[in-house]
């Protein structure tokens, strides 16, 4: 097991590199497996996690519970300071841990004008078109120590983390709140109620995966989507009915507990009220699969 902490109180940093480290002015950057991040233990300043290949993770926090991160290649999620983290991982994904002097973050946060208490307060995520070629960089400079400069690397650095911020600020309303839903943190959301879809979602389980308290991240949601929580999971349950319908010789009742309803006629219920057709009824359609208003809606 590895523990990973973020680096001292300290700058200017002297530039090394050995293939698996190297250490710039600010910030350390590390190659590991996932299956090796066990625990990661953030001090005065957040860190980052940048993954070379998708990889899921739930990683849990005991003041602010426990959240699914389904993550793309070369998109980072930045976990907040003064935080000790515990992680599963479901594969030996690659990826980059990225620790940051204080000084030098501090500095970066007044630059992006985000005040001290706008930082994250669990994990961000973030998606950038510069983050691939940023990434590939890094691992450049990791590898090769004479490809690249260590002042792009330092810089390539800031920029990810500057990303970060400019996003945070961004969401961040006339009040000094942030009652708004980042693309990244929707997409969080969505991959959490399609992995649960056959079994009970709640609310509250959403909001912590996009660090949110329930009421803000129900205004948020249907600010971003146009549909409460609710109306979005009780949908794509339907479209799920839809589906099995189609594509297997399941009976309703078999269905309706494999779309997540509590009963048959739960399911009955909220499809006629979203179709506007019974079940039973709708099956009896030819080409079901031209036919739904969901579909329809979403194209």
């Amino acid at each position: 097991m590895q523990d990973f902490n973020t680096i001292p109180d300290r700058s200017p940093l002297e530039p090394e590199a050995d293939g698996f480290s190297v250490t710039l002015d600010g910030v350390v950057i590390r190659r590991v497996l996932s299956s090796d991040l066990h625990r990661l233990e953030a001090g005065k300043t957040p860190v980052l996690i940048l993954p070379l290949e998708p990889m899921q993770m739930t990683v849990s926090s005991v003041d602010v519970g426990t959240r699914v991160l389904a993550l793309a290649a070369h998109m980072p999620a930045l976990f907040c300071a003064r935080k000790t983290y515990r992680f599963e991982c479901e594969n030996g994904a690659a990826l980059l841990h990225l620790a940051f002097d204080t000084k030098w973050f501090e500095e970066l946060r007044r630059r992006c004008e985000l005040g001290p208490d706008q930082v994250p307060r669990f994990i961000e995520t973030c998606r950038h078109s510069d983050f691939s070629f940023i990434t590939r960089m890094l691992l450049d400079h990791m590898t090769r120590p004479d490809t690249w400069p260590p002042t792009v690397i330092a810089l390539c650095a800031e920029l990810i983390i500057c990303r970060f911020l400019t996003e945070l600020r961004d969401q961040i309303d006339e009040t000094g709140t942030r009652d708004v839903l980042s693309d990244a943190a929707l997409y969080d959301v969505m991959a959490v109620v399609e992995k649960q879809l056959s079994g009970p979602i709640k609310v509250a389980e959403l909001a912590r995966t996009a660090a949110m308290s329930n009421d803000r991240f129900s205004r948020a949601f249907k600010a971003k989507t146009g549909k409460s929580p609710r109306t979005y999971i009780l949908e794509r349950r339907v479209e799920m009915v839809i589906e099995l319908m189609a594509e297997t010789d399941l009976s309703l009742s078999d269905i309706a507990f494999a779309a997540g309803f509590s009963s048959q006629s739960h399911m009955t219920y909220v499809f006629n009220r979203t179709i506007g057709l019974p079940p039973g009824q709708y099956r009896g359609l030819e080409a079901v699969e031209d036919i739904s208003p969901l579909a329809a809606r979403r194209a």
